[in-house]
């Protein structure tokens, strides 16, 4: 069973659980815990806190550095996945694999023209064989 935290009516103005149940922390709230944890002197006291508010301290350190950046915590997010391209890189991917496609389509033509010529070779080396003289010379009709 999972123990929720203990928090004021306050404090849980300042943290919002949209329906994805990723917990958002207002501006206040962070740099309120912040001083807080700064203020702590005695052992034990930041993780009394840490843990009495239902924090990790991955939290405390990303948001030192979004205080000291100046940037507003609640808004500025750190968006993943691939950088833009610009379209000159864009086109150049596609004609990269268009190209690639067109190799490997041409490999496969080689490869069935190869086939076909060794069947052809083969069928010819098996038919019967005739002279030149008589594959030329018409026969002729005696009347």
């Amino acid at each position: 069973m999972e123990e929720t935290p203990t928090t004021s009516p306050s404090t849980q103005a300042e943290i919002v659980v949209p329906p994805s149940g990723k917990r958002v922390f207002s501006l206040t709230y962070k740099r309120r815990i912040l001083n807080q944890l700064d203020a702590c002197s005695h052992l034990g006291e930041k993780s009394a806190l840490l843990r009495r508010e239902g924090l990790y301290s991955s939290y405390i350190s990303k948001w030192r550095t979004q205080v000291a950046n100046d940037d507003n915590p609640t808004t500025s997010k750190n968006k993943g996945g691939r950088p833009k391209l610009s379209k000159a890189e864009r086109e150049n991917r596609a004609l990269r694999k268009e190209n690639q496609r067109l190799k490997k389509q041409l490999e496969r033509a080689n490869l069935a023209m190869s086939v076909q010529k060794k069947l052809t070779e083969l069928l010819e080396s098996y038919s019967p064989e005739t002279s030149d003289d008589d594959s030329n010379s018409k026969p002729l009709k005696n009347s």
